[in-house]
């Protein structure tokens, strides 16, 4: 256990441990964390969240999870936190288990990703939340993806009368390479923007636009910087690649390579000062970082700028029978391609293709391809990311277990 007041030492900055990155877009790479990169995350964490010797934390990320491990072992061997731990597959099988050792053992902060929220709101039964009691819960970290408006306003409402609030969200933003912890804040309200502006690099305010949550102010420490194509820096509210500055940055990859050149030590062209450039897209906003998506997951479709968020949007608040947390979209040699998974019992993938297709059109503007994959049938990582380009692989290969498809209008299906 740390020693009263938490770790004060200093830590060397060579390689304490191999992370390996989730492998979303690409084949997982062990990252070289150091002992100093991961003693001022932790500082950061800290900071931010406001933990401290008596904290509790009630965690069912696993270990091999660079969230789990950092937030739920080293975070608390540091800061002298009391951690309580429950098997991931414990809160698959049932999610009440999870809010019930939050009430049980008056846990303060707790960490999830969107759809974890989304699984609560669909299985735990309503004898299930009567018993639970969820008003010690002061910060609800949600990670690891793009962050939800909807997934937070769902576990609000099905769980308010146990003391589920909008207060104790705290959204954050993060990745391997910086350690795991970039930037975080207290939910303090969303923002909404147009959605042709967002998509041609700009963040104009829009009453009607997409609702997008901002993942926090960068940690204590921490810079932020967005750069262009080019890698100039861009201004408030202009739409770029995240770059990150600051002592959590990691030594970079195992064996190098061209990818630890350009993460790690590759000059900005532009005149930015160097750091870790994240592959991940994104604008500052009054101090707060916005985190849109996957850079190399991004689709050039007529001169705008589309990402899978875009499609999943579009889907999800308009088509029922498919599962929210289950989108993803990619341009192939037929055009745009939406990639969706139907929910267990749905007894017409056609119809419910012909409805995403259409929830496209009215949505984006845009004419597109729709596949719907059986349950859990879209390739993932070991974190639960969408694999896009796996997904599109296999499918190419006729892998893909596909109960629908219906080709774009004017396109024939092969």
């Amino acid at each position: 256990t740390a020693p009263r007041g938490g770790y004060t030492g200093r830590a060397p900055q060579q390689a304490a441990w191999l992370q390996y990155t989730s492998g979303t877009t690409r084949t997982p790479r062990a990252v070289m964390v150091s002992g100093e990169g991961c003693v001022a995350n932790v500082a950061s964490i800290a900071a931010a969240t406001g933990a401290g010797p008596g904290t509790v934390i009630c965690l069912w990320l696993p270990l091999f999870h660079d969230m789990g491990l950092i937030t739920g072992l080293l975070t608390p061997a540091l800061l002298g936190c009391h951690c309580v731990f429950m098997p991931p597959l414990a809160f698959l099988r049932r999610p009440a288990l999870w809010l019930a050792a939050i009430g049980h053992y008056r846990a303060s902060v707790t960490v999830a990703p969107s759809f974890a929220l989304d699984l609560c709101v669909e299985k735990v039964s309503a004898a299930d939340a009567a018993t639970l009691d969820l008003s010690s819960l002061c910060c609800l970290a949600c990670g690891a993806e793009v962050a939800s408006p909807g997934a937070m306003r769902r576990f609000v409402a099905r769980f308010g009368a146990q003391g589920a609030r909008e207060g104790a969200f705290f959204f954050c933003y993060g990745l391997a390479e910086f350690t795991v912890f970039a930037s975080g804040s207290p939910c303090r309200g969303t923002l909404r923007c147009d959605p042709v502006a967002l998509r041609q690099g700009r963040a104009v305010p829009a009453p009607n636009g997409v609702e997008l949550l901002p993942s926090g102010r960068p940690g204590p420490g921490t810079t932020v910087t967005i750069v262009g194509p080019g890698g100039e820096a861009l201004g408030e509210d202009e739409v770029g690649e995240i770059v990150l500055h600051g002592p959590s940055r990691a030594l970079g990859y195992w064996h190098g390579g061209e990818d630890d050149q350009r993460a790690f030590h590759g000059p900005l062209p532009g005149g930015s000062p160097a750091g870790l450039r994240t592959s991940d897209l994104g604008f500052m906003h009054q101090g707060q970082l916005v985190v849109l998506g996957r850079l190399q997951e991004a689709m050039d479709i007529g001169g705008q700028r589309y990402l899978p968020q875009d499609f999943a949007r579009a889907i999800a608040g308009r088509v029922k029978g498919v599962d929210r947390n289950a989108i993803t979209a990619a341009t192939t040699a037929g055009g745009p391609t939406a990639y969706l998974e139907a929910r267990r019992g749905e007894r017409d993938p056609q119809a419910l293709a012909a409805a995403a297709r259409e929830a496209i059109t009215q949505g984006l503007h845009l004419l597109a391809r729709v596949v719907v994959v059986r349950p859990f049938g879209i390739p993932r990582t070991t974190s639960g990311k969408i694999q896009q380009q796996e997904c599109v692989r296999r499918h190419a290969r006729g892998e893909l277990p596909t109960l629908a498809e219906l080709a774009a209008p004017g396109e024939t299906t092969n």
